[in-house]
């Protein structure tokens, strides 16, 4: 029974912990996705925020899903992939590899910079040609540069306030979209099967500028244009915003390395817990002590007790007729006979079954039976009829082991 509790309480504690990993791993979660009112996220909605273009798209009918994971994680599946700035993790190079053969496959990139201003990069294969200067945040409207783009659709006005501006490489080869008397806003390029958009204004996709001018009808034709006939997944990258487990296997971290330092905490104290389990399941509770060996009497005690009381009685007889109606018990049972038949009829049903090996068998019961009608046997006479009758049980088979 304490054996019993003990795995009880074990079970318990491990269940116990099993639910705080679990509180552990989905408050890491909740704590990732309630982002700062400041972060550009698709999971804020706040001003800053653009959570409403999420929203829109997936109002629109395009499947929409979130990026937890770094850019080695885009498939052939995701066509569109909106990446607004600023970010809270940096971009390692391997990630622009991937991007970089993401797009040359035919995805297309919707990339919205902000502050601060950079010059070009020459290690960055997809929009490193695009140096981000600085210009005037005031918020204003501006008309399309190429009316004739898919992009442009239906699009009269462009409402921006940003404080920079884009000025690409002379062998960029980018279309202007958008621009003012300060510098392009909104530059496109081919690249690969693919195509870049780069957009000098991350606020005409938050929440509070999405409904200023046609910024929603600009960038519901960027979906429309990159999903086209063949369908496909929009990818808002949360990863670059603090969501998921930083890090990657592809990118040569340990499993342990791109864990949330809570679930790290967590675990060590599983080792803990565990290391404490196996103490206390092989530690003694107390100094060794040795138990008395209990005293047996064997079977065979019985037996000598009542031939001790028989015989101080003077009742051998009695012990004779005992031994004698078991044995003629057994006999009529292996011959499958009454249990009432008489010794002269059990006797020639033994002869026919054991042949001359029950010649002797008549005698004897005979004299038993004699004994049973009340006359007294010697004790020397009782041994000797008790030793026949088992010697016949014996030859018979009548024995049970």
């Amino acid at each position: 029974m304490r054996g019993r509790r003990i795995a009880t309480e074990i079970w318990i504690l491990l269940g116990l912990f099993a639910a705080f990993l679990a509180f552990v791993a989905y408050f890491e979660r909740i704590g990732q996705e309630k982002t700062a009112a400041v972060t550009p996220s698709s999971y804020n909605a706040q001003a800053q925020g653009v959570k409403a273009l999420y929203l829109l798209f997936a109002q629109t009918g395009y499947p929409v899903t979130r990026l937890t994971t770094n850019w080695n994680g885009l498939d052939s599946s995701d066509r569109l992939l909106i990446v607004v700035e600023p970010f809270e993790r940096e971009v390692d190079p391997s990630e622009d590899a991937a991007l970089h053969r993401w797009l040359m496959s035919g995805g297309t990139l919707l990339y919205l910079v902000t502050s601060p201003p950079r010059p070009l990069d020459p290690n960055d294969t997809v929009a490193g040609d695009v140096a981000v200067i600085a210009g005037k945040a005031d918020q204003t409207e501006v008309r399309p540069d190429a009316p004739d783009s898919p992009y442009l659709r239906h699009v009269a006005r462009f409402a921006v306030k940003s404080a920079v501006r884009l000025q690409p490489a002379s062998h960029g080869k980018y279309e202007t979209l958008f621009h003012d008397d300060q510098g392009a806003l909104t530059l496109h390029k081919p690249l690969g099967k693919g195509h870049v958009l780069v957009v000098a204004n991350s606020a005409a996709a938050s929440n509070r500028f999405i409904r200023e001018a046609d910024n929603a009808v600009f960038l519901v034709n960027v979906a429309a244009a990159s999903l086209g006939a063949q369908g496909g997944n929009i990818v808002f990258d949360e990863y670059h915003h603090g969501v998921g487990f930083e890090g990657s296997v592809e990118s040569g971290d340990s499993t342990w390395d791109y864990m949330p330092k809570s679930v790290r905490l967590a675990l060590w104290q599983a080792l803990g817990l565990l290391a404490l389990l196996v103490y206390n399941g092989n530690r003694r509770f107390g100094r060794p002590r040795m138990l008395p060996a209990p005293t047996y009497r064997p079977s065979t005690d019985y037996v000598g007790s009542m031939a001790r009381l028989y015989r101080r009685a003077g009742a051998g007889d009695i012990a004779l007729v005992t031994l004698y109606k078991t044995f003629a018990r057994e006999l009529t049972h292996a011959l499958d006979l009454p249990p009432d038949l008489p010794a002269s009829a059990l006797v020639q049903q033994a002869e026919r079954r054991y042949g001359a090996e029950s010649e002797a068998l008549s005698p004897l019961l005979t004299r038993c039976e004699e004994v049973v009608r009340g006359k007294r046997v010697s004790e020397a006479e009782m041994l000797d009829l008790a030793q026949r009758l088992e010697r016949f049980r014996r030859r018979f088979d009548l024995v049970r082991e």
